[in-house]
Order: structure tokens, then sequence, then C-alpha cells
């Protein structure tokens, strides 16, 4: 496959690495082999520059580069590009190449807004079905368990290639770590009645699919699959437990930070607002022939999908506005209102941080009652009185009221109410509540903000332009330590445990327990919480 034209004047650095001929199918047994010298573009740490890695995959050979002892592959297409006739269609399998297709840069992320520099490319593409691979041991006979991670950014921007979630660190304890792109936005997520829905979590079964096929050439088993994520990450993982394409694909999942539902209304991120959104988009391209958006340009698309996605920022702009309109729905056919995972005994983590809400608040505005009133109306719709009397919050003023409504509502009560719903069975639940006073992104305050436990599980603990809240200190290298030893044990075993041997406990009706990250690594009893329970008896009971 070779590009020309316009394709190739925007994307030389593709044109470079795609520099080989499509053929027919390609073979199937995978193995390595070494070639030629790497670069370590988009990748960090000293690099081995006498052997180049080159693995066989289903769709052809590749070869990317070693640093620090990680064999690095990176841009691998998991997917034909998802463009002209292509949109808002299923993602078809690659195209074989002949030959060895270079894998040492980064894909272009999903089309979406200004990018910076933290996601190690400059490019955006509705091209964008590629994943990377991290790996230290490219031997068939490794079986390595697998770690999949799905990043977040509201389905409307972020990128598997961001500097804080780089899987070198985790690749030395021994799994495989794979991270893909998914489609963005309108592109990912419309919702039209002719046309479909839920093309990103169809992303996310092709990036599994692929898994199944070729992860054995980069010493990973495919049948020890973890998929993992953050925030709107963690919404597409649960999407993939609702879907029955997805079956099979993955043996555990974890769901960190997993907001996006509003448990006490029935108004707001459901399908119907999604396909208002959606007409609203097609109101604006100014189509009538559903067929004719596919030869839109991709700007349009997202500017129209943009406008039609933006809530109004209540207060003064007292937090981020959510665009959480891109969300995946249960259309009954990609995702149902059923869990077919659960019948296969998936095991699953659910996680929140202490200070969620820190993350989405903005410090420039008056608090006041208000302020809160409006906030409080703009998450509950309703019943926004009856939250504020369940949480005390009745006259709040403070700045910590709006972040403990914002993580309670969004955040602390989702994860309670996942574990109520799927406890009890054969299903195998865990809980932790990150606490650790972490330096981060949020006003250059320590604390548990929203994400902020994904930097140690991922083992970058990065004092940088981009998060300038360190240093971190002797007691976040011993957390980063447990946090990591957690995940692997869980991808390999299907159950967490610390550093000292000792297994996380299992979330039940009868006995419940929870794993509390602070200074150290506790279990605590996870009694019933009046408040969320009050909150949880708010949900409709058609959950």
């Amino acid at each position: 496959m070779e590009f020309s034209g316009e394709a190739a004047n925007r994307f030389p650095s593709r044109r470079r690495a795609l520099s080989v001929m499509a053929s027919g199918a390609a073979g199937v047994t995978a193995s390595v082999a070494f070639a030629g010298s790497a670069r370590a573009v988009g990748g960090s740490g000293s690099v081995n520059s006498d052997t180049a890695p080159v693995v066989r995959t289903r769709q052809g050979q590749l070869e990317g580069f070693t640093a620090d002892g990680v064999n690095k592959f990176l841009g691998v297409p998991f997917a034909q590009p998802p463009v002209g006739e292509l949109r808002w269609r299923a993602p078809k399998a690659p195209v074989p190449w002949s030959g060895v297709r270079t894998a040492q840069e980064f894909g272009p992320a999903a089309y979406q807004g200004p990018i910076n520099a933290s996601f190690r490319t400059d490019r955006v593409s509705e091209d964008c079905l590629y994943l990377n691979v991290w790996t230290t041991n490219l031997s068939k006979r490794a079986r390595q368990p697998v770690v999949v991670w799905f990043h977040g950014g509201g389905n409307l921007r972020g990128a598997a290639s961001e500097m804080f979630t780089d899987g070198s660190s985790l690749a030395k304890l021994g799994v495989t770590v794979v991270a893909p792109n998914y489609r963005l936005g309108p592109f990912g997520f419309l919702n039209d009645e002719e046309m479909g829905a839920n093309f990103a979590v169809l992303d996310h079964v092709a990036a599994l699919r692929w898994v199944r096929e070729n992860i054995e050439a980069f010493g990973g088993d495919p049948s020890r699959v973890l998929i993992f994520g953050y925030s709107a990450g963690a919404i597409e993982v649960r999407a993939l437990l609702q879907s029955p394409q997805a079956k099979g694909l993955f043996q555990r999942c974890a769901l960190l930070s997993q907001g996006g539902e509003l448990p006490v209304s029935t108004e707001a991120w459901n399908f119907e607002r999604s396909r208002e959104a959606t007409e609203r988009i097609f109101s604006e391209l100014g189509a009538t022939n559903r067929s004719k958006l596919r030869e839109v340009s991709a700007e349009a698309v997202y500017a129209a999908g943009f406008a039609a996605s933006r809530v109004p920022t209540p207060a003064g702009g007292v937090f981020t506005p959510l665009d959480l309109v891109w969300n995946p729905v249960p259309d009954g056919e990609v995702v149902t209102e059923q869990f077919p995972a659960w019948s296969s005994g998936v095991p699953a983590m659910f996680a929140c941080c202490q200070h969620e809400g820190r993350s989405f608040l903005n410090p420039g505005v008056p608090y006041t009652s208000e302020t809160l009133r409006v906030m409080a109306e703009s998450l509950a719709g309703p019943k926004a009185d009856e939250v504020l009397r369940i949480l005390n919050l009745e006259g709040g003023t403070t700045f910590e009221s709006l972040d403990r409504l914002f993580t309670t509502v969004i955040f602390s009560e989702q994860e309670y109410a996942s574990l109520r719903r799927f406890s009890g069975g054969d299903r195998k639940l865990y809980s932790y509540r990150f606490q650790r006073a972490s330096p981060g992104r949020v006003q250059n305050n320590r604390l548990a903000h929203h994400g902020a436990d994904i930097f140690y599980i991922f083992g970058n603990l990065l004092d940088s332009e981009f998060y300038p809240g360190g240093p971190y200190d002797a007691i976040d290298v011993q957390i980063r330590d447990e946090m990591q030893h957690a995940f692997v044990e869980f991808a390999r075993t299907g159950v967490p445990e610390r550093l000292d041997g000792a297994r996380w406990p299992e979330f039940g009706r009868s006995r419940s327990l929870h794993t509390v990250v602070n200074d150290q690594v506790s279990f605590a009893p996870y009694d019933v919480d009046p408040v969320l329970e009050s909150l949880y008896r708010l949900r409709p009971r058609v959950r």
C-alpha cells in the first residue's frame, strides 16, 4: 500500500513507513527476526542501534526498535483507514503488505481539537486506527499476560501515544502492553437509525481481534488479556462488557474513574440525547442524503459535532463543560443492556480517586450557594434538592463543597452502583479508592485528582512542563511499585495482590472489603455508605 497525492503530501513520514506494496494474504505464523537499525522516534531512552526487532503478523512483517530493553512497535494498523466510504462503518481488517513495514513512529491521533506535545505526535486524522505495542520478550513461548489500554478524554480527545501512559515501565514487569487509538466525537459515536452507532466500540473490538490473532508474535498470551481504561476509557470498557461482539476477546477488566453516566437523572447522556446531537449535526451540514455525509470534510464534521455536543457552562463557568454526548449507546446489536461478559466469569476491578471533581472545577469563579445549586441542577436535574440534602450540602459555599458534589455524584456513586449491581454469584470484583496526595495537573496542588492513579500504574512519575506538581518522593515510588505489581498480577492470574503477597480482598454482598491506596496499600471494610446508598436508590429501577 502506498500513499500518493494529498495523503502523501500530508503524511510524508507515513509515506516512508508504508513504502511497501499491498499483496495477498500474509503468512499466519508469528515469528521474530532482527534487521537493520532503529530510530527512537516517538520513544525515549537509549536505543539499541545494532539490531531492530522484526515480527511477523497476519498482515505482514513489522520492524520496531528497542530502547532500554523494551521492544516498541508504534503506529501498527489494526484496521483500514475509516475514511471516505468507510466513514461511519464497522472497521475492516487491515490490508496485508509485502516486505517489512516500519513501525517506529506513533500514528496520528484521532481527529479532534488542538493537541499538545504530551501526545508525542503532531498529527490528527480520521485515518487513526493504529495501535502501539511494548514488550521485552518476543518469543511465542513467553505467553506473557497482555494489558490493553483505552485512553480517556471525554470521547472527544486523547490518544494512545500520550506521554503519561507510555507502556515501557509496565512491559519491564513481564507483560505485553497494547494501546489502540479509536474514533472520537461524531466520527466514533454518531447515533443514527440509518447509519448506525457505536463505531468506536467496533474499533475496540477490531483492536482486540487483532490482539487475539497477533499478540503471540509479541510474546503475549491471547488467553490472558486485561482491558482497562480511565474516565471515558472506562466507559468504553463498560461498553465492551455489554457487547456480544467482544465476548471471549478479554478475560479481565478494570474500570478506573468511570464517570459519564448520571445516576440520578434520566435526561442526560442517554440514547435520545446522542440521537438529537446527531440530528443537529446533519442539520448543520445541510445533509438530506445520509450517504453524502461521507463526502463532507473531516473539519466540517468535527466542527458540527463540537457545536452539537456543547453544554452551557453554568454559574459563570464553575466547572468545565462536559461534552459527554458522545458515548456508547445501547443499540441492541453492538452494545446491549445485558452484560454477556459476566457469563464468562470475567473478573473486574473498579476504582475512584478521592478528589475526582477538582479536575473539572474552575478555581477562578466565586463559590456561592447559588453556584452550588446551579451545579446540582446541571448534574441531577429535578432531583437536585434531594441530592444536596443527602450530601448535607444545602447552602454550601466552599470549593470543597463543589468538589464533594461533583466527585460523589459523577464518580463515587458510579463505582458504588457498579459494585452493588454486579456483586454476587461467581463474579470476582475488586475495588480500590486512591487517596494518595500526588503531584499532578490540578492547580499545582498535591491531591488525588482525576486520573492520579494512572501515573503510578504505568510507572511514569513525570516531573515536566505538562505535570508541574512534582516532585515525587520515596513514598510515591513505593506506591508506584505496589500499583504496578497489583495490575500485573491481576493480568496474570485475575487476582491483584500487594508486594508482600497479600491478595486484595474481593468485594461481595456478604463481606465487603476494598483496597485503600494512600501512603501505603491497606484493606478496609467497605461499609454501606448511607450517602452512596441513598444516591443509588435515586437511580431509575430500569438499571
